[in-house]
């Protein structure tokens, strides 16, 4: 691959796992402190699915993060 390629794959991954991260850790907080049980029934969701499904982008972005900072140009 060429270098060129390659540092914009890096910084694509970085970037887009950093705002995952982000969103996900916001999104998180908000589903434990705006969700109240009685919205989470009328919408038939329970709020540790919604914080289960966050934890999971958390997950992949920490991914993209890892392969982001992992893929180092070969000297």
């Amino acid at each position: 691959m060429p270098p060129f390629l390659s540092g914009l794959l890096r910084t694509v991954l970085i970037m887009l796992g950093a705002a995952a991260i982000v969103s996900a850790i916001v999104n998180i907080i908000a589903a434990v402190q705006l969700l109240e049980p009685s919205d989470a029934e009328a919408i038939g969701l329970s709020r540790s699915f919604v914080v289960t499904e966050y934890s999971v982008q958390l997950l992949v972005g920490a991914v993209m993060l890892f392969f982001g900072f992992r893929r180092r140009p070969k000297k």
